[in-house]
């Protein structure tokens, strides 16, 4: 999988490498969170965009407010293959349909890390209009303020080679750039206590873990929300807060 996604990302920078002339601009931003119980999802929002053949953007994060868990899609990439562990084969591969529909929509990959989160999407046809590239879903893992930043951001249009050779297919200068204007956000956590901190003291005893088990078996909380439960009564009496 991560040689894979690897593969991908590397030939999309390809293309981003080289700058010739620009093509029309678009401005790539962090919208507003929604938060529910302890996740939160933040869209990657694009406006102006037009026929953008490959992107690549990277936000970053305090890790120790929020800790990035997954990316999904974006209205922009609804029709898009999101590629994930479950689209790639036993040969490392992607299946006849979903190379189909890389051809037709284009493709999107997300990677996180402890403070980052990089974005690589391509299209043989372009992305255009406007709306979100993207979601990225967090765990509020500390309280306080994280700066939402996105520290790269950059677009190539889709080829204007025609028709397009051999070489010219693969040549950078075939793919204009996009000046991209980025606009940044933040998210801000309150203390908040852990929904099996059933006494509100900032710990997860044993038996706040159990009832909240019993929770998740009975469908009451989600898996992540277990999770999150879990690692906090990990750190026992030193509590969370």
């Amino acid at each position: 999988m991560k040689a894979y996604i690897n593969t991908v990302i590397i030939s999309v920078m390809a293309i981003l490498v080289v700058m010739p002339a620009l093509a029309s601009a678009a401005t790539v931003s962090v919208g507003n969170a929604t938060t529910v119980g302890s996740t939160v999802t933040v869209p990657v929002n694009v406006s102006g965009a037009s026929d953008i053949g490959a992107m690549t953007i990277t936000l970053a994060y305090n890790s120790s407010v929020l800790s990035a868990t997954g990316v999904s899609k974006g209205t922009i990439t609804s029709d898009a293959l999101l590629i994930t562990e479950d689209t790639i084969n036993s040969s490392g591969g992607i299946s006849d349909t979903d190379t189909e529909t890389v051809r037709n929509h284009g493709a999107i990959i997300g990677n996180t890390t402890d403070n980052r989160v990089n974005i690589s999407m391509v299209s043989t046809s372009g992305f255009s209009g406007d709306g979100t590239i993207a979601i990225i879903t967090f765990d509020i893992v500390g309280s306080g303020t994280t700066p939402l930043t996105l520290t790269k951001a950059l677009a190539r249009g889709t080829a204007t080679c025609d028709p397009c050779t051999n070489e010219t297919i693969v040549d950078p200068a075939s793919y204009p750039e996009i000046s991209i204007t980025k606009e940044d956000g933040s998210y801000t956590a309150e203390a908040a206590y852990d929904s099996a901190d059933l006494n509100s003291n900032g710990v997860v005893s044993m038996m706040e873990l159990m009832t909240q088990i019993g929770k998740w078996k009975s469908g009451e909380v989600g898996m992540m929300e277990l999770m999150t439960s879990i690692s906090r009564w990990k750190l026992g009496t030193g509590g969370y807060l």
